[in-house]
């Protein structure tokens, strides 16, 4: 038998077991949809939120980093937009 837990459930994404990083986009996605907020937008917060989430637990600095890519394309965009 193939063990997929890797793929439904990788331990860098279980949070403190309650509270799953899937559960927590969720969540806050619900807000962006409440504001009318661009996809993109939102595509890039939740993706920087994953980044952020599982640093300690899978690349650290390496996801941090690409938390904070993610975050300048949400800057870049609203600067452009105001």
């Amino acid at each position: 038998m193939v063990d997929d837990s890797n793929v439904t459930a990788p331990p860098h994404y279980a949070g403190d077991g309650t509270v799953e990083c899937r559960r927590a986009q969720l969540s806050m996605s619900a807000g962006y949809d409440r504001a009318a907020c661009p996809s993109c937008v939102a595509h890039w917060a939740l993706t920087a939120v994953k980044y952020l989430w599982r640093a300690p637990l899978k690349n650290g600095l390496q996801d941090y980093r690409k938390a904070r890519e993610y975050l300048d394309y949400i800057i870049d965009y609203m600067e452009d937009e105001h």
